[in-house]
């Protein structure tokens, strides 16, 4: 109930009716009810493979390789693909997050996508 106060307060600033608010709840229930039901799938490429067998599964050197890896990211790519990968939000909901353009969204994760698929292509 907090969430959706707080939604249409940015929004309205203030709540306007009470079935706004009902229907601000059920859609914030429903969106998180996706996330959570979200599953995701491993496409089976040789890119994949080759980029699979390359990361070393040896807990601390993986970490120290993926530290690496994600380094030469930009901050704002970075960032983008840290909320998309790990904590599910979609190219519309980062781009609301951040104040920047759908478009650039998409382009930033798919260019942070790129650079590390070839840095681990390059190891």
């Amino acid at each position: 109930m907090q969430t959706a106060w707080l939604k249409l307060h940015q929004r309205y600033s203030e709540v306007k009716t009470k079935a706004l608010f009902f229907t601000t709840i059920r859609n914030l229930y429903i969106d998180q009810y996706r996330r959570r039901k979200r599953v995701w799938f491993i496409s089976l490429t040789s890119e994949h493979e080759h980029l699979s067998a390359s990361v070393d599964t040896g807990g601390e050197n993986t970490k120290v390789a993926i530290d690496q890896m994600l380094s030469n990211l930009r901050d704002i790519e970075r960032e983008a693909l840290f909320l998309h990968v790990v904590e599910g939000y979609s190219a519309n909901e980062i781009a609301t997050l951040t104040g920047r353009p759908r478009g650039t969204v998409l382009s930033l994760i798919h260019r942070s996508k790129k650079k590390l698929a070839a840095l681990g292509a390059a190891d």
